[in-house]
């Protein structure tokens, strides 16, 4: 989880058109509203946030004169595996995971890699920044007795299938053009 706090400042005229004509030299009637800004929980976008990620408003404060609005934005990245990103960091080739991730209808090797652990069944993955889940998992190498013969690669084989992420419609902290 990832705070970002935006302030935002009105860059108006400091009094209405009614107060101006009647002598007011600053009104209320200008500036950011509390009601407009009542978006706590609301999922939004604002520039230098990475737009793949949910970003959910957390607390919104209006200064008293009403000019500044100070916005704090939870990010949370989900904790999902993009095989591209996650290989293995660990010095010792012989105790990783070598995964083969293939398309489960077409048998088409999406990805291949060596992690610090195998894939299980029902995971959800990245592979290429588009989502999938593990529909099962093979050691296609291991013989009778779980061995991989001759000293070889104990690849595990992962059958993904496509999966479809929901479509969010964030509110956004910024005019659209």
């Amino acid at each position: 989880m990832m705070t970002t706090t935006f302030t935002l400042a009105f860059e108006g005229p400091p009094a209405c058109i009614d107060c101006t004509r009647q002598g007011v030299p600053s009104c209320t009637h200008i500036g950011f509203n509390a009601a407009a800004w009542d978006i706590g929980g609301q999922q939004v976008t604002a520039p230098g946030l990475d737009e793949r990620y949910m970003h959910t408003v957390t607390h919104v404060e209006i200064s008293a004169d009403r000019k500044t609005v100070t916005v704090a934005v939870d990010t949370e990245r989900p904790p999902l595996m993009d095989l591209a990103r996650h290989l293995s960091t660990r010095a010792d080739p012989i105790t990783k995971a070598a995964v083969r991730a293939v398309d489960n209808d077409s048998g088409e090797v999406l990805g291949e890699g060596r992690f610090d652990a195998f894939l299980v069944d029902g995971q959800p993955i990245y592979i290429g920044g588009k989502p999938y889940t593990v529909a099962s998992t093979d050691h296609p190498g291991r013989n009778e007795h779980g061995v991989v013969p001759n000293g070889g690669v104990d690849w595990q084989e992962a059958r993904v299938v496509p999966r479809e992420e929901p479509t969010i419609t964030p509110l956004s902290l910024w005019p659209t053009p």
